[in-house]
């Protein structure tokens, strides 16, 4: 893989800071547009970055925003952080979301036009939820203007505060990476969304890890090689999922 082009800083797309990291062969070489969504500890995060650079080197340009309008923190636990995000309604994270596609539709216009039009999405914790509610693809459930890119798929880790809604409303390919006995991610919810996905033959995937914690897809410093191992094989059925769609 080819290392990437890793911003310095957040720049902006539609008044929203941004990390944004590309290919090192991009532009010469074309490439797919991957929004990526963040749990609690946000885009300043050095371990959420790495995740960014990952992607990159993998051959997408990665666009990730501060979706929450929240400062960094230095912890990767970001499953704490998320409980205190449940007042970060989808109300308040949308517009927010909107402005950024908006934005990138326009200034990435290249790698739409390489993707047929559309754009892929990576969410973990907090961001997980979001990148779902985009997997609905329509105006009600977004709010987003019939010009917006549409989402050629979605991959998501050990989502947070999702709802029946949410996994209900799913019309997009996604690939699911859950935690055994989640409670952040209940069972109930996770099976609701998998015969949803069944009966509704949407393209899907769903692989339960066990002996991992929450949050444990998000690159971090763990000590247990287990978690190392398990933290791979998520990374790798996600962006195999991404670039298989």
């Amino acid at each position: 893989m080819s290392e990437p082009e890793i911003a310095t800083k957040a720049p902006e797309l539609g008044d929203i800071d941004t990390y944004i990291t590309k290919p090192a062969s991009y532009p010469s070489v074309p490439a797919p547009l991957l929004l990526l969504l963040t749990g609690g500890t946000g885009i300043h995060s050095p371990n959420n970055q790495r995740q960014a650079d990952k992607y990159a080197s993998a051959g997408f340009v990665v666009v990730m925003p501060d979706h929450i309008k929240l400062k960094a923190v230095e912890t990767a636990k970001s499953f704490l952080i998320d409980m205190w995000l449940a007042r970060q309604t989808p109300e308040k994270v949308l517009p927010r979301l909107r402005k950024v596609l908006e934005a990138a539709r326009d200034e990435y216009a290249d790698c739409l036009a390489h993707s047929g039009g559309g754009i892929y999405a990576a969410g973990y914790c907090f961001g997980a939820k979001y990148v779902l509610i985009l997997a609905a693809g329509d105006k009600e459930t977004t709010g987003s203007s019939p010009s917006l890119p549409p989402l050629k798929a979605g991959a998501v880790a050990h989502a947070t505060l999702v709802t029946r809604a949410d996994v209900r409303g799913i019309k997009a390919p996604v690939s699911i990476v859950a935690v055994e006995n989640d409670p952040l991610f209940p069972d109930e919810i996770l099976e609701i969304g998998r015969k949803h996905l069944a009966t509704s033959a949407i393209s899907h995937e769903v692989k339960v890890y066990p002996g991992v914690p929450h949050g444990f897809a998000v690159l971090g410093d763990y000590a247990d090689p287990h978690i190392r191992e398990q933290q791979e094989k998520a990374f790798a059925q996600m962006l195999g999922w991404l670039k298989s769609h």
